[in-house]
């Protein structure tokens, strides 16, 4: 369970998958095939990967923010990207 209900907890979550070399992984082709089918072009590979990661940062965040919400503590928790 990724947040309990029932005590008071503190947790620091970092990620360090905005960081670092922009290359093609397996893991991120769903993202480049979702901005091949949007017909998304970007020349620059780099950038083209770079976008792929800030798509997965994304889903992985709204899946925080779903899961807080579901457990209604998304209004006693702060969020801080920086």
């Amino acid at each position: 369970e990724m947040f309990p209900t029932d005590t008071r907890f503190n947790t620091h979550v970092t990620t360090l998958s905005m960081h670092g070399s922009y290359v093609e992984r397996v893991t991120m082709k769903k993202y480049l095939e979702k901005m091949d089918s949007l017909n998304v072009y970007i020349e620059d590979s780099y950038l083209r990967n770079y976008l792929s990661y800030v798509m997965d940062f994304d889903a992985a965040l709204g899946i925080m923010m779903n899961d807080l919400r579901d457990k209604n503590l998304l209004d006693k928790t702060t969020i801080y990207c920086g």
